[in-house]
């Protein structure tokens, strides 16, 4: 997927949200995840990273403040928790499909209401 494509105003072609750059150590826990108000990560803070969110920004992100698991979501948000509120729901890869806000605009950055979750808790 390239997100700097356009495709005549329809949705962007979703990539496998698992098959992105991550800091050494992270791996994918949720490829896509229905949040919700409540926030589907434990003790959340949430920081929208406009000019530089991917899943490699946020996980880095979250890892400097002490965290064990980042989420983006709806492009430009990242999202730092202690861990997964269960039960999870996960959605198809194909509802994250927002691009992130990075220059290269290569990968996608969840959706509305959907969260790809990283963690580097082993």
């Amino acid at each position: 997927m390239d997100c700097d494509i356009e495709t005549s105003g329809q949705p962007y072609p979703p990539t496998n949200p698992s098959d992105v750059e991550l800091p050494l150590g992270w791996i994918t826990a949720v490829p896509c995840a229905v949040d919700t108000a409540s926030r589907i990560l434990g003790d959340v803070i949430v920081d929208y990273l406009t000019s530089g969110n991917s899943p490699y920004a946020c996980a880095s992100h979250c890892e400097s403040l002490g965290y064990n698991y980042a989420g983006v979501e709806y492009s430009d948000e990242c999202y730092c928790g202690t861990g997964l509120v269960t039960p999870i729901v996960e959605a198809p890869n194909s509802e994250c499909n927002m691009c992130c806000t990075t220059e290269d605009n290569t990968d996608t950055c969840g959706g509305s209401w959907r969260m790809q979750i990283y963690t580097n808790a082993g």
